[in-house]
């Protein structure tokens, strides 16, 4: 099992698809895949973005090739308003498959510095993909780091919001069998809505299935 960062740095990224988040961001992450359409020609995401200096929220409904289903929620900080959004892309350039049966894109994260996209896989997996990255754009570096036999794995870590949300849902017995409660209920004692605790609990859900993939892969 390895993991593979394949990150493109700012000027990479000028005269692609990308040129107008790296503008409108100060920082967008990739938190869970959602969907995708039958066709494979559109993905529906998780997303968690704060907008850069400047910018206004309206601006959203103008990213190409992207459709914002919902903010699901916002976080005020002293970094600025941190949103949670449900989006669907459709572009070639940005629906590159994010699953193969050995190998997944487990993160995306775009900073004013550039795009960084994390793969995690058996070797040809990660070969694959990142040969796909490179096609679309051949100008970034690849760091490689395989897990050792025997080692604990490292995965992403948890917001604070996931791993709120993990806590609350499990003391309010939501994973109990049968359930103890809702998904609606753990949603209004978090005070978020119910699609922004699903997203957490989603993707709280993929990184711990992830974690143990990887424990019991070698």
């Amino acid at each position: 099992m390895r993991e593979v960062c394949v990150h493109y740095p700012s000027d990479a990224l000028r005269a692609t698809a990308l040129s107008s988040y790296v503008a409108m961001f100060s920082e967008l992450d990739l938190l869970n895949t959602l969907g995708r359409s039958e066709d494979d020609e559109e993905v529906t995401l998780l997303v968690r973005m704060r907008l850069a200096e400047g910018v206004d929220e309206a601006r959203l409904s103008d990213l190409p090739n992207v459709l914002i289903r919902e903010v699901t929620n916002r976080d005020e900080s002293d970094g600025g308003t941190e949103f949670y959004v449900i989006a669907s892309l459709r572009h070639p350039q940005l629906t590159l498959p994010l699953r193969l049966s050995d190998a997944a894109v487990t993160g995306f994260s775009l900073r004013p510095k550039g795009v960084t996209v994390s793969i995690r896989g058996s070797t040809r997996g990660c070969s694959t993909l990142v040969m796909a990255l490179r096609l679309w754009n051949d100008s970034c570096t690849v760091a490689v780091r395989p897990h050792a036999v025997g080692t604990t794995p490292t995965g992403p870590p948890l917001t604070e919001q996931q791993r709120s949300a993990a806590v609350l849902s499990i003391s309010m017995g939501y994973h109990d069998v049968p359930r103890r409660c809702t998904l609606s209920e753990v949603a209004a004692a978090a005070g978020v809505s119910s699609a922004t605790m699903s997203g957490h609990l989603r993707e709280v859900n993929r990184i711990a299935h992830e974690q143990l993939l990887l424990l019991i892969d070698e």
